[in-house]
């Protein structure tokens, strides 16, 4: 059970959410960015887990971080 300890379930399960996201801001009419927004989520876990050696919870805040900080760029764009 030392997977369910480790810091890439979280990371599969963000990435996984930010690519379906992304898949159904699609449906809407927009571009799909799910595979970029999945990356970006890849790329922070790995930051947070690996480098600053941050567990569950700071990976947790720094995902709901960057789900605002795509919802400001975008609003921000859309502007």
């Amino acid at each position: 059970m030392d997977f369910l300890k480790s810091p890439i379930l979280l990371t599969l399960i963000c990435a996984y959410t930010y690519y379906v996201l992304g898949a159904y801001e699609a449906q809407q009419g927009n571009r799909n960015h799910g595979i970029l927004w999945a990356a970006l989520s890849i790329v922070v876990s790995f930051v947070v887990a690996y480098l600053f050696k941050g567990g569950w919870g700071a990976l947790l805040i720094m995902q709901v971080l960057l789900f605002f900080g795509i919802a400001v760029f975008r609003a921000l764009r859309e502007s």
